[in-house]
């Protein structure tokens, strides 16, 4: 998956609310040209659950912020997952 680190940065992007829309880079840029929806969702699910689980866990002593950091990625995973798989959620 040589286009790890790329979704990565998009997701990064994301979260720092940068108006690049990261589908279309992902519908066609070449580093994307081997990635079909399916991997990307998948790739982009694992993610999210990671930095949402690892945002539970203590902060460690020299790191107080990471927790807040990886909790904030988990939320841009998940609400562009759901946009990717066209969830609504009813409030």
């Amino acid at each position: 998956m040589r286009w790890l680190d790329a979704l990565t940065f998009l997701l990064d992007a994301r979260l720092r609310g940068s108006d690049a829309d990261a589908d279309e880079i992902i519908a066609t840029h070449p580093l994307f040209a081997e990635a079909d929806d399916l991997a990307i969702n998948a790739v982009l699910s694992g993610l999210t659950a990671y930095f949402l689980d690892a945002a539970q866990k203590p902060a460690p002593a020299n790191m107080p912020t990471l927790r807040a950091f990886q909790l904030s990625e988990g939320l841009a995973g998940l609400s562009w997952l759901g946009e990717r798989l066209g969830w609504t959620i009813d409030s």
